[in-house]
């Protein structure tokens, strides 16, 4: 779908058929290229016209939706920059990429933007990733390179103020835990054991953590 927003209420949406590949950038090139009135006529002629408004959007997608297409007026020239990027390296994640330390490193920079990142588009969704990560270090717990790239996530996220509880991390830090039951000493294990203080839990005699 594609979503325009000519001035503050004004959306038009189109559904681009499924058989067609979307380019999202040479799309908004056209954006950038074009007037508001040239632009919706250009995807007119490409998709049919627009018989579609905000109300179209999924409405667990339509803050978020709302949120990206803020006006550059309204946030200025930096912000602005700042939330075009965002939403690029955010919308490449979503679409199955695997760039982690772009999103991180934007993360990271959102107050320096005089962002909350709880209000940045789609980043409530950046918690359920970093479970998917911690997971996979649940499947192989002395893996260094999965279990840097999940401690990054951890890291960011607990600083962004984007963790909404921590009985998701406890309990994978238990199962993590469990799975290096026997390890002799190594980075995992000491990775492990410094999620468990970070939340918290009391080390047993055993070296794990309760």
């Amino acid at each position: 779908m594609i979503v325009h927003r000519a001035d503050r209420l004004d959306f038009a949406c189109w559904l681009a058929p499924r058989r067609e590949f979307l380019d999202p950038t040479a799309v908004g090139d056209q954006f950038l290229r074009l007037s508001d009135e040239d632009f919706r006529a250009a995807m007119d002629e490409r998709f049919g016209a627009s018989s579609f408004g905000l109300d179209a959007v999924l409405n667990d997608e339509r803050t978020e939706v709302v949120k990206a297409l803020s006006a550059a007026g309204a946030l200025g020239a930096s912000r602005a920059v700042y939330l075009k990027r965002w939403v690029e390296v955010v919308s490449a994640l979503r679409r199955g990429g695997d760039e982690d330390d772009a999103v991180l490193q934007m993360l990271s920079e959102s107050a320096v933007h005089s962002f909350n990142a709880v209000e940045l588009p789609w980043a409530s969704e950046l918690e359920d990733r970093l479970h998917r990560r911690l997971e996979a270090v649940v499947v192989a717990p002395t893996d260094t390179a999965r279990v840097s790239r999940a401690l990054r996530w951890l890291d960011a996220l607990w600083d962004a103020g984007l963790i909404s509880g921590t009985w998701r991390l406890r309990d994978v830090q238990s199962r993590w835990a469990e799975a290096l039951e026997g390890q002799g000493p190594c980075a995992a294990l000491d990775a492990c054991r410094a999620v468990g203080a970070r939340l918290g839990l009391a080390e047993t005699s055993q070296g794990t953590t309760l």
